[in-house]
């Protein structure tokens, strides 16, 4: 890891400071985001919030359009 730190840092001293102002800003927002998705529950995630709904038989058409429209 020390050596692409080297590696980022070297490439970073040739860029110009607005520049490095975006890259500054990237790095905040993947740090933003790698905690949000770290402390995310099960009920905050959507794919999460959903798993187990499609499991068991399937559905035919008409049962659908009965759990749809009551009929």
């Amino acid at each position: 890891m020390e050596v692409l730190i080297e590696q980022i840092l070297a490439q970073l001293s040739d860029l110009p400071e607005p520049k490095l102002r975006e890259v500054l800003h990237f790095v905040d927002h993947m740090k933003q985001s790698t905690l949000n998705a770290e402390t995310m529950t099960a009920s905050e995630e959507p794919l999460l919030a959903i798993a187990g709904m499609l499991s068991g038989e399937p559905l035919s058409a008409q049962a659908i359009e009965a759990e749809l429209y009551n009929s």
